[in-house]
């Protein structure tokens, strides 16, 4: 074998481990973690039933995009619920006064999709909705808009015909019997679509509502009459403007 040989061979042995690389980085596929955090805060409002996940995301391998998460949410007694991302929320700083209360900062986008590199913790609340319930509660409230519209031809004020009438009594039966949070133990999976692979990641948490915590949410219910008859009523000077109670909200330990 000749020096230029040699020469060559070394050459090549010394790209092999680059080349391994390359090769392992191509064919390989993101390996993702999901970290809870102690709780998760479940609400109901104008907006269904909800659930905020605050969640650090990691990547091993490489860095994976999440193009879709959706979540089952389990009762013991086997009723099962699919609410699907909305937004993802990111809180990027912190500020204190001088009296030591604190405010934070943060962005909220559309759930489009989410980059994860490898090189850092994503740390998202991420809010979950349920799609069927809101279908079903847009339905209501295109009903009442239609006989509002309506009524508003024979007459200005139509406020007490609205509030009489079937479709805002529909409106509010849907919203009474639709709040399905129970009290009992809860089997939540938590399904990723990552680009790069073609079978959806699951991780599986657990966590319990209690009896206290669906009567809280059951009040909600109020609260949601209370603002529809506010948004329909005529308008209102500042003196004249009723506040509606603040929604409550639910904070169950996720393990």
């Amino acid at each position: 074998m000749s020096a230029t040989e040699v020469a060559a061979y070394i050459g090549a042995a010394a790209w092999a481990p680059q080349i391994i690389n390359w090769i392992y980085k191509k064919f390989s596929k993101p390996s993702l973690e999901l970290i809870p955090s102690p709780t998760l805060e479940m609400g109901y409002n104008l907006l269904g039933l909800i659930i905020n996940l605050t969640r650090s995301i990691s990547s091993r391998k490489k860095d994976a995009l999440i193009s879709k998460m959706y979540i089952e949410v389990k009762h013991e007694k086997g009723e099962t619920r699919e609410l699907t991302w909305k937004f993802l929320n990111e809180i990027q700083q912190q500020i204190r006064s001088d009296t030591g209360a604190t405010a934070e900062i943060s962005k909220n986008q559309p759930a489009v999709a989410l980059k994860v590199p490898t090189i850092s913790l994503v740390e998202k609340i991420i809010g979950f909705q349920d799609l069927e319930w809101s279908g079903k509660s847009r339905h209501h409230f295109d009903k009442l808009r239609e006989f509002q519209n309506f009524k508003k031809k024979e007459k200005n004020d139509v406020y007490d015909d609205v509030i009489r009438s079937k479709e805002f009594n529909d409106l509010l039966e849907f919203f009474q019997s639709e709040m399905y949070w129970k009290e009992g133990q809860y089997q939540l999976l938590v399904h990723l679509k990552e680009v790069s692979h073609r079978k959806v990641i699951t991780k599986e948490f657990k966590f319990k509502v209690s009896k206290i915590d669906v009567e809280k949410l059951a009040q909600n219910t109020s609260y949601l009459e209370k603002g529809i008859k506010i948004y329909l009523s005529p308008p209102k000077t500042d003196e004249e403007k009723v506040q509606i109670e603040p929604f409550h909200w639910i904070y169950p330990e996720i393990s």
